[in-house]
């Protein structure tokens, strides 16, 4: 299955698509970087733009400050098997709901009759995850979801209504962004809100499952998108996890891909051929970066905090003590 995910079949073949089939009018470095940052995911141009905008490759020639294609027509790749296959699996996770409407899902469903899925979800046992995820199947969760994440595209204002079981609110939010725990299977929206005292924004974090209600704000005043992002730069009260990642197993796309929903910084050191990620979260993800991290086993190496190194080594700690029990 390593091949579905490759640089060929995956995401980077599509943003190279997009950059070549732009570049066919020309066009400059900053919108070649544009458009790698805009469709690939935080580390792509990190990976492709070296090869795209230099002679690696070999498909883009620089004429001036403009950069041309050395293809004469529009890309426009058919389905492999494997990856048709990938799609039918796909239609079957609930989650797939939250995003495409009934409309298109029966489209796909016709377009994939008859093709065997890759997989299904009775397929995976997972361990370490909660057994309370949110109900992806109940229509008001459905409707918050796709009404929140037009809002993050739109940089959109929402009020909302929200429940925690204690108390019920309703406020206006500025949405950043939608994220997803693995280890909890819910969603959470990433957003700011005003405070009055302060007269700032300051982050926020809800559980979708806990929204009752979304409705479009009346308010003017929008927050910049350039503004929620400083926001959410913004370091948190507590270190940053750091880790060392080896390029053994693929291990660093691996980890890249399983932790793309924290804030983090990745460098490379090319003495040493190791990449050094710098993980920014909060607290009440600690749990689940710890298990999540642990999974990784030899290949990656925790440098700090020592409060985290320290949870590290007494959970293996424990391993090894039952490994010795009789």
């Amino acid at each position: 299955m390593s091949a579905l995910f490759s640089e060929i079949y995956g995401c980077y073949y599509g943003v190279v698509a997009r950059v070549l089939n732009r570049a066919l009018q020309g066009s400059t470095k900053a919108e070649i970087e544009e458009t790698v940052q805009a469709c690939g995911f935080s580390e792509t141009a990190f990976h492709l733009l070296p090869q795209l905008i230099g002679s690696e490759w070999n498909f883009l020639h620089k004429r001036g400050e403009q950069y041309y294609s050395n293809f004469s027509g529009v890309f426009n790749r058919p389905l492999t098997t494997l990856e048709r296959s990938w799609l039918a699996a796909l239609l079957k996770d609930p989650r797939i709901h939250l995003f495409l409407d009934e409309v298109k899902i029966k489209e796909l469903h016709a377009a994939l009759c008859g093709v065997v899925p890759a997989f299904n979800p009775d397929d995976f046992l997972s361990s370490d995850k909660h057994l309370d995820g949110d109900a992806y199947d109940n229509p008001l969760y459905r409707a918050n979801f796709r009404k929140l994440l037009a809002a993050c595209t739109h940089n959109a204002p929402v009020a909302v209504s929200y429940d925690n079981g204690k108390t019920r609110s309703r406020n206006i939010y500025y949405p950043y962004k939608l994220s997803y725990s693995e280890y909890n299977d819910k969603f959470r929206l990433q957003c700011a809100v005003y405070d009055k005292k302060t007269q700032r924004l300051k982050k926020a974090v809800l559980n979708l499952a806990k929204i009752t209600a979304v409705e479009p704000s009346e308010l003017p005043f929008r927050a910049t998108k350039e503004a929620l992002c400083k926001l959410f730069s913004e370091p948190n009260d507590n270190p940053p996890i750091v880790i060392e990642i080896t390029t053994e197993r693929n291990a660093v796309e691996r980890f890249l891909l399983q932790f793309a929903s924290f804030d983090r910084k990745t460098e490379y050191d090319p003495e040493r051929n190791i990449y050094t990620c710098h993980i920014f979260y909060d607290m009440s993800d600690e749990t689940e970066l710890l298990i999540r991290i642990l999974s990784f086993g030899p290949t990656v190496k925790v440098l700090g905090p020592q409060s985290f190194l320290q949870q590290i080594k007494d959970r293996l700690k424990k391993q090894m003590d039952l490994m010795r029990l009789p």
